[in-house]
């Protein structure tokens, strides 16, 4: 039987979110925001993308590449936190029909 609901939960359900994290997505958004300002975060994506389609590979002198994974890592859990605040933000408030003239 197909699901015949708003969106079927199983197809863009979170994968790298914890069960607390998916429970509370404003929990992710705080953690990013933590973890650096803006400006930081976009430096830091550059840098990621950089490494990621390139043949060289990144070694933070006291980190080593965990740095860039932790960056995505952190970008990741973002987009699928704000995915979620999304689907309670379309679930609550329902678009009005719109008027014909």
């Amino acid at each position: 039987m197909m699901y015949c609901g708003e969106y079927a939960p199983w197809d863009h359900y979170p994968k790298t979110l914890r069960h607390y994290e998916v429970q509370n997505p404003f929990s992710v958004v705080v953690e990013f925001f933590h973890a650096d300002r803006p400006k930081g975060h976009k430096n830091k994506l550059k840098q990621w993308r950089k490494y990621a389609i390139s043949k060289q590979h990144y070694n933070h002198k006291v980190f080593g590449p965990g740095n860039l994974v932790y960056t995505y890592k952190i970008n990741l859990n973002l987009l699928e936190a704000m995915y979620l605040l999304l689907l309670e933000h379309e679930s609550a408030w329902k678009p009005e029909k719109i008027l014909e003239e």
